[in-house]
């Protein structure tokens, strides 16, 4: 079973995902902020309905821009992003150290065309974290896969 959360993740990690995944999904999204000073843009973002990773809590001050759950035959995938006012510098380190203090085991990470991105398991869950600077603010998504 583990082997198929791999390579269901590995799907979500390259942007590929199932189409039953897009179709039973919850999805809020809001229009991408125009540039404008950044406390008026952070002023005009409404959090969306829908939970936090409980031990991949989120960036203080971050604002839930996206929520996605679905839950297949015996997996079930969470998906939230986030926006936030704050360096992508700030965000890569307080999550290296969310994930030391929640026994996150990082499998995998890296730097590529302007995003972070890094893989980590608990168990037999498994997030991907992507942080990317959009615009005036930064841009973050946790996926989540876990047993059902």
């Amino acid at each position: 079973m583990l082997c198929g959360l791999a390579i269901f993740l590995a799907g979500l990690i390259s942007g590929r995902s199932l189409s039953s995944f897009e179709h039973a999904q919850t999805q809020s999204r809001l229009p991408v902020p125009s540039p404008v000073p950044s406390a008026t843009v952070e002023a005009s973002l409404l959090e969306v309905s829908g939970f936090d990773v409980a031990d991949l809590p989120r960036y203080p001050g971050s604002t839930r821009t996206i929520y996605r759950h679905a839950v297949y035959d015996s997996v079930t995938v969470t998906e939230v992003e986030y926006m936030v006012d704050s360096d992508v510098t700030a965000i890569r380190d307080y999550y290296r150290q969310i994930f030391d203090a929640n026994r996150w085991s990082v499998v995998d990470s890296g730097f590529f065309a302007g995003e972070w991105k890094f893989v980590v398991m608990s168990g037999e869950r498994e997030a991907v974290l992507e942080i990317d600077l959009s615009g005036p603010l930064t841009e973050y998504e946790i996926k989540l896969v876990e047993p059902d």
